[in-house]
């Protein structure tokens, strides 16, 4: 029965025809009785194509508004593996190198970088071992022009590299948003171009994710909530924070079906990377990121499993995962649209829906 109601759900997803499979409903309607959150988006792929799509529940608490699958979602940190596919396919073109050292691109940050970063190269900032602080953003007065955000990203790295490494580059690995910043900081410099504009060339044009971008979404989106006394609400905007406009860490969005087609980068096949460059991209590392920035996960005894999470919660209110499967051919992405500090929402969209959905999909022929 599984097997015929996914057969029917076989289609390729293009920007003018998307599909909300009735099985893939069941599950998200099944996940929202089970948290009472907002809404939720989900997609799977499989074998290369993007097999069913469906948002449930309500994009804004405040206004009604319904969940569509052609609604934007903010991916927080499921933006490092975007900015870590960018580097691969500029490393696959010979424009960069793994082994090319930030402070060797980025001359500019010599003169006050501590020592001890003068080894740290675009590798390490892509797997977390290069011994950056996770956190070092600014507060504005006013939102920034996004003609500043690559100035912003400079001076947030130069600042951040003032302060000596957490442990040797390279000997151990801790979690870092501003490691991510100072690689766009280092692709910047190199290629000449802001992050914004990398992002769009090799993601939306070559790649084709038509939807992907940056900060606030133009057209479709949606509004993150959060929990406050026990109440469900629209979360308050923070007025003078804005690294998730222009934080590479965090900054990018895209329709649900997108993300899943972002996973689908990752098969055999791929229209961005060679077999070889997939190789090198999803090999296990010595830390627990890849350097196409996913964990390797072997719970699966058959077969590695990618993922990724990602947050929101400052002025926002957002939870994404992402699980990539190259060797089943499998994809899994989901978001809802709440978000508090800690990991709540993301662990029940691991476990309650995205988990079931992989298995489902795993033990499906």
């Amino acid at each position: 029965m599984i097997a015929a109601t996914i057969a029917i759900a076989l289609l390729s997803l293009t920007p003018g025809h998307q599909t909300s499979a009735s099985w893939l409903d069941q599950e998200a309607d099944r996940f929202l009785n089970e948290t009472g959150y907002p809404g939720v988006w989900v997609a799977v792929a499989r074998q290369g194509k993007v097999i069913a799509v469906s948002a449930r529940g309500q994009s804004d608490l405040q206004s009604h508004e319904s969940a569509r699958i052609d609604n934007r979602v903010r991916i927080g940190s499921v933006s490092k593996p975007v900015l870590a596919a960018i580097a691969g396919w500029f490393v696959q073109e010979g424009s960069i190198r793994y082994t090319d050292r930030l402070l060797d691109v980025v001359t500019s940050l010599a003169a006050s970088a501590n020592p001890g970063y003068a080894s740290v190269d675009l590798a390490m900032l892509l797997t977390h071992q290069a011994g950056i602080v996770k956190d070092q953003r600014a507060s504005f007065p006013r939102p920034p022009s996004p003609s500043t955000y690559g100035q912003i990203r400079l001076t947030e790295v130069q600042k951040t590299l003032a302060n000596a490494p957490l442990f040797v580059p390279g000997s151990s690995s801790a979690y870092s948003n501003y490691g991510y910043q100072a690689a766009a900081v280092m692709l910047e410099t190199r290629l000449g171009k802001s992050y914004e504009v990398l992002l769009k060339e090799v993601l939306r044009d070559r790649a084709g994710l038509s939807s992907v971008g940056t900060g606030v979404p133009p057209t479709s989106p949606t509004s993150g909530h959060s929990t406050i006394d026990g109440l469900t609400i629209v979360s308050p905007p923070a007025k003078t924070h804005f690294a998730y406009d222009y934080g590479a860490f965090g900054s990018v969005h895209l329709t649900i079906s997108d993300l899943a087609k972002f996973g689908l980068l990752y098969m055999p096949g791929s229209p961005l990377f060679s077999r070889q460059t997939l190789q090198i991209l999803c090999a296990e590392q010595q830390g627990p990121y890849t350097l196409a920035a996913f964990l390797a996960d072997r719970k699966d005894p058959n077969a590695i499993t990618l993922h990724h999470n990602g947050s929101l919660t400052v002025g926002r209110g957002d939870s994404t995962v992402l699980w990539v499967n190259p060797a089943r051919g499998i994809v899994v992405a989901a978001y809802t649209n709440i978000g508090n500090k800690g990991s709540a929402e993301v662990d029940a969209l691991k476990n309650l829906l995205v988990r079931p959905l992989y298995w489902r999909l795993a033990n499906t022929r």
